[in-house]
């Protein structure tokens, strides 16, 4: 049989792109998966999207590169945006429309599968400065779209990509949105190598937020339009009309910085945040937050997901940390190294006020965890994927109460996604 009838986990790893091939016929307490393969070798992959129309249509951002897309399910790829990304995410409801956090501070849009991008006004930014304009290839400029009256592609100023040059869409939809003339695309970068050097920001091009990251996107499940932007400094914008305006949001009750988020939860839609000190809950879309973490008070909450009517939380133990810090050995002209982080997973159901351990903590930390779908074939229906900092990979098969290591000695983990088959053009 074709492996690509089968679903497929994507790892974004430090190393490259991995691809496990999952066994829908597994028993629980087996690995789950068959084989691996590489399907991107050489590049620090910090987010990796699947279109949820078109599973052969995978979208990875590489660190201190740009952002690129594969029609073929990972065989091949082509470089559409020249920046520093550090999430990447794709609209569930209009897969055409991607989201880009970058570094410096700056929200892109694509709103044709990535072919053209535009840079995004950012409430407390105000303007696009020049090192973001420095990122991207020469002779383009970032344009800002803070006017627009509609949630549609902008009309291409630039000729389109000859079919030679880029593959058509695969989509069985494309965007119906009608176009607007408010704002213009940044074209797309030219394809290099990866052994070239890209283009560094010179210090004069450098701004108040050039230490600044958007480093997490949020979309709410029942309301695509609505996406929340994480800053790595700290603070939280929000837009409710797919990007055109964005609002900064109180930070009343919200330690900073976040690290995760998770939206549309409970009969309120909550909104929560992972933060480095505990994990918090706004009921009024960002404006207004309180602690929401009876039981895993004080730790860095660093992945949430949701499984059903169940909460999952990853958070990184500090009593160890603690105690190191707190010894009398601390004041030592040669203190004792810090042991290595370790993290724990906890789960709650929705509406409950405290969250439950699950199993021992593992070394490293949690940067993602993924869910596959209830449609999922076989034993992967509802599966619970996470991966670790240190290179291990979990799973969970009742709802993150419990977790078995299905690989270890991986790469770094940075990202994960579900892909559904097939994922390749039959043989």
């Amino acid at each position: 049989m074709n492996a690509s009838a089968f679903p497929r986990l994507l790892l974004g790893t430090t190393e490259g792109l991995l691809a496990l091939h999952l066994d829908p016929a597994a028993e629980p307490a087996a690995a789950g998966w068959t084989t691996a393969a590489v399907l991107w070798r050489g590049h620090d992959v910090r987010a990796v999207v699947v279109d949820p129309d078109e599973p052969r249509r995978v979208h990875a951002a590489a660190a201190g590169d740009g952002v690129y897309r594969s029609e073929d399910g990972g065989s091949t790829w082509e470089r559409y945006l020249h920046a520093e990304p550090h999430v990447l995410v794709v609209r569930y409801d209009r897969p055409e429309l991607l989201y880009l956090g970058a570094e410096p501070a700056a929200v892109y849009r694509s709103t044709d599968y990535g072919d053209h991008w535009t840079a995004l006004r950012l409430d407390s930014l105000g303007i696009v400065p020049a090192s973001r304009a420095a990122l991207l290839p020469e002779g383009t400029q970032s344009a800002v779209a803070d006017a627009a009256t509609s949630d549609a592609a902008p009309p291409p100023l630039s000729p389109a990509p000859s079919s030679s040059a880029r593959k058509p869409s695969r989509a069985s939809k494309s965007p119906s949105a009608p176009e607007s003339a408010t704002s213009t695309p940044i074209p797309s970068a030219p394809t290099r190598r990866p052994s070239e050097r890209l283009p560094v920001p010179s210090p004069a091009e450098a701004v108040d937020n050039r230490d600044d990251a958007v480093r997490i996107l949020c979309i709410e499940p029942s309301n695509g339009a609505v996406i929340y932007a994480g800053h790595a400094a700290g603070g939280i914008e929000a837009t409710f009309d797919g990007g055109r305006t964005w609002t900064a949001m109180a930070t009343e009750g919200l330690p900073a910085p976040i690290r995760c988020m998770l939206a549309g939860v409970g009969e309120t839609e909550a909104l929560l945040a992972g933060t480095e000190r505990g994990l918090v809950r706004s009921d009024d879309h960002g404006f207004r937050w309180q602690p929401d973490g009876y039981g895993i008070e004080g730790d860095v909450v660093t992945a949430l997901a949701r499984v059903g009517d169940t909460l999952l939380a990853a958070a990184v133990v500090r009593a160890a940390t603690e105690e190191s810090t707190s010894s009398p050995s601390h004041s030592h002209p040669h203190p004792h190294p810090l042991p290595p982080p370790r993290t724990r997973f906890y789960h709650r159901p929705i509406g409950a006020p405290r969250w439950w351990p699950g199993t021992e903590p593992e070394l490293g930390t949690v940067p993602d965890i993924v869910v596959a779908p209830a449609g999922a074939p076989g034993s992967l229906s509802g599966a619970v994927f996470a991966a670790t900092s240190t290179g291990t990979l979990l799973r969970s098969v009742d709802a993150g109460r419990s977790w078995t290591a299905i690989a270890r000695a991986l790469p770094s983990v940075t990202s994960l996604a579900w892909q559904p088959a097939p994922w390749s053009d039959p043989s």
